[in-house]
This record gives structure tokens, C-alpha cells and sequence, in this order.
């Protein structure tokens, strides 16, 4: 159990286990994974979204959410001229105290 001060908040992204990822953000995702170990970078954590919000909770944040592709496209993405779109093989999560 945490112990941080009430409202405290941690915001990150993540990368999906690779057996959850099909087609070419399969391929994407094992590519990045490879190229990124080969500069020192390994990817040493992959995560289920319901595993890690599980996590979150048992070390005492409350109110926890994951943005999925569609809604941080949506969200974030959706009037960028540079055709910048959500990754499928990374989410983004929130949880507060």
C-alpha cells in the first residue's frame, strides 16, 4: 500500500504484451522492441491494461483509467496535419489516490 497524500496522480503510457498485438503493429512493435534493445533499451515490461490496473489498486490508487488508440486519437491526435496517428501497441493509463 502507497502512501501518498490524497489526489496524488501518476500518468504514464505502456506497451501491450506482444501476443495482444496482431498484423502490422505486431511487426511494429517487435521491430521497435529489437531496435531498442540494440542501443541499450531493452523493453523489459509489457503489460495487460486489466493486469496493471490491478496493480494499481492493490498499492492504493482509487480511480484509475487507460485511453484506448481510438480515444487519444480522438483526444490528442485527430486535427494534426502531419497524418500522426495512436499507436495500437501503446496505451496511456491514469490513477489517482
Amino acid at each position: 500500500m502507497l502512501s501518498l497524500a490524497r489526489g496524488s496522480e501518476i500518468v504514464f503510457s505502456f506497451i501491450l504484451p506482444q501476443q495482444a498485438l496482431s498484423g502490422i503493429e505486431a511487426d511494429a512493435a517487435a521491430t521497435a522492441a529489437a531496435k531498442s534493445a540494440e542501443v541499450g533499451e531493452p523493453w523489459l515490461s509489457r503489460w495487460d491494461p486489466a493486469d496493471i490496473a490491478a496493480l494499481l489498486r492493490r498499492m492504493g490508487f482509487s480511480e484509475i483509467s487507460s485511453l484506448t488508440p481510438e480515444q487519444v486519437q480522438e483526444r490528442y491526435l485527430k486535427d494534426r496535419r502531419d497524418g500522426l496517428k495512436a499507436r495500437r501497441g501503446e496505451r496511456l493509463m491514469r490513477a489517482t489516490t
